[in-house]
């Protein structure tokens, strides 16, 4: 029993008689239903859906909705522990939830309450990334990741082998509708997500938090996922790509590990590229005709994109023309909920900076993002602020839940790094090589 178990009850479960067997199952089995629950809970938390025509930022149904399934998978996660450990969470909820209040307290509306419960809720979540949970939360993530990598490929093949459009989205969630759409005579794929631009957006934002949690940039898993953002053909996918790999770039450059073992390192990270390097030059030889008819066809499609009346040049262009004439009145303090700068926009075309700095006012806005990435400086290297950069353009709600997790994360995660300074007896000069080399999670192993 203990062998077929793994060694995992050792412990507890030294006796061998049946009535131990069946106890000793009975927990490996609550935990495997613990495990699933929380992917699934967190898939549903995590990925946009439409409810009722409306999507589920502007639909107070489908704001209950998603409040209900990231508070079951907070309290599933939380089974372990009770309380919130990090002194860095709480600061940052209840500056949070204060503020919050104090702008919408005039007009304090249920929409609001909704906002502000999915706001806490990600930076509660952001708790979990420190501790015995962080590994657990990373295979949460990983699994996301490869739930949504396997949907893109489906649609993909069903398009362009099958020729035939499947609603991959809906299939998960049947309340939901995607928007499979053909522009400039190509179809493109959103897998589970509702959208292209929603997989284009989510999948990078998880493969940060799971680079929060590994303490590592590169992975094979993460750098597959986001690579396969530019099968959605969205041009939020080229954003993505192009910090990711130069936040991969910085981080060879400049990382401890590297320095310590160049040797091995750059052996096989000068293999790698020469691999790549042969197979492009393969492909791009036997494959010229098609590939040079590709490459003119995607730039013809951004063009499109960025020039008709109904692309995202458009949308974006109208959102932020509303949001500059509204500027002056969001220098020093926000708007509440029930107030918008352009109830005419479709969606978030701006992305969370300027809805940040609509809610919660520039000047606030801009000390926190100062803060935040002097932190990640300190705590993780110029490589993950590279990394990093692109969160507060990216087109999310200023309350969706991942964005605060990612949020709140980093600043545990620097809060665990100073106190690990503060424990040991260092000079200051050493005190960054020190913690770097030394404060790395248990369990954070490349996957």
């Amino acid at each position: 029993m203990n062998n077929a178990l793994g060694g995992a009850f050792s412990d507890k479960y030294m006796a061998v008689s049946p009535a131990d067997d069946v106890e000793a199952s009975g927990h490996l089995d609550h935990l495997t239903l613990r495990k699933v629950a929380l992917y699934v809970l967190f898939f549903y938390a995590i990925t946009p859906f439409e409810f009722h025509g409306e999507d589920s930022s502007s639909s107070s149904y489908g704001l209950v909705l998603k409040c209900a399934f990231i508070f079951a998978f907070a309290v599933t996660l939380a089974s372990k522990r009770s309380y919130i450990e990090n002194k860095s969470t709480i600061r940052l909820l209840v500056g949070i939830i204060l503020y919050f209040l104090a702008i919408n307290l005039v007009s304090f509306t249920d929409h609001a309450l909704l906002v502000l419960f999915l706001i806490c809720a990600g930076i509660v979540i952001s708790d979990f990334t420190v501790g015995p949970t962080r590994k657990e939360l990373a295979d949460i993530l990983a699994v996301y990741l490869v739930v949504n990598l396997i949907g893109l490929l489906l649609d993909i093949i069903t398009q362009h082998f099958y020729g035939t459009s499947y609603d991959f989205h809906h299939l998960l969630i049947p309340f939901s509708a995607s928007r499979h759409t053909i522009e400039y005579g190509a179809a493109r794929a959103t897998g589970f997500q509702i959208e292209p631009g929603d997989y284009a957006t989510w999948v990078p934002l998880a493969v940060m938090l799971r680079n929060i949690l590994m303490r590592k940039i590169y992975s094979p898993l993460n750098m597959i996922c986001v690579l396969s953002t530019v099968l959605t053909y969205s041009a939020w996918a080229i954003v993505g790509v192009s910090g990711y790999l130069l936040s991969v770039a910085v981080a060879l450059v400049t990382s401890n590990e590297l320095k310590f073992n160049v040797s091995r390192r750059a052996v096989r990270v000068s293999l790698w590229i020469l691999v790549i390097l042969i197979i492009s030059a393969v492909a791009a030889i036997s494959l010229s005709d098609d590939v040079q008819q590709y490459i003119q066809w995607y730039i013809d499609y951004l063009e499109f994109r960025y020039s008709s009346n109904s692309g995202s040049y458009f949308l974006v262009a109208i959102a932020y023309q509303a949001f500059m004439t509204s500027l002056s009145t969001m220098i020093f303090v926000g708007h509440s909920v029930a107030e918008d700068f352009c109830y005419y926009c479709k969606g978030t075309q701006l992305g969370f900076w300027a809805y940040s700095i609509y809610r919660f006012g520039l000047i606030p806005s801009a000390i926190f993002v100062i803060y935040w990435f002097a932190r990640v400086r300190r705590s993780f290297g110029i490589a993950y602020v590279v990394l990093l950069a692109p969160i507060f353009i990216s087109r999310v709600d200023y309350f969706d839940p991942l964005m605060w997790t990612l949020i709140g994360a980093v600043l545990a995660e620097a809060n665990l790094a100073s106190n690990q300074d503060e424990a040991m007896p260092v000079d200051a000069e050493a005190s960054t090589e020190v913690r770097r080399l030394v404060w790395r999670p248990a369990n954070a192993g490349e996957r």
